[in-house]
């Protein structure tokens, strides 16, 4: 959304210990977690849309979609169906309506 991202973890250790992380929470935050509250108000308040703080968080923002969002545009409904439209059988390699396969076992006896 090309905004700066407050990360508010409270209870971040006993996370990590009882159910863990994909990596750590501070390296896919850029280092900045806040832990309470008053640390969340804190970093809104320095957030002042055009601050230096708010320009270095748009930063991070944008790495963190850089790493993460393969098609940033958008619109991934539309390229899966158009892909399951282009792997479709046509309706000649269909199996028709009724059919059935069964498999025959023999004594090999």
């Amino acid at each position: 959304m090309g905004r700066p991202i407050v990360w508010f973890a409270p209870d971040l250790d006993h996370y990590e210990s009882t159910r863990g992380l994909y990596e750590p929470l501070a390296v896919t935050s850029a280092g900045r977690i806040e832990r309470t509250w008053s640390d969340v108000i804190e970093r809104l308040e320095q957030l002042q849309r055009g601050s230096s703080a708010w320009r270095a968080a748009e930063a991070d923002t944008r790495a963190f979609a850089r790493r993460f969002h393969s098609h940033p545009e958008g619109d991934a409904a539309s390229r899966v169906l158009a892909e399951i439209r282009r792997l479709r059988l046509r309706d000649k390699e269909l199996v028709p309506t009724g059919v059935s396969f069964s498999r025959v076992f023999t004594d090999a006896r």
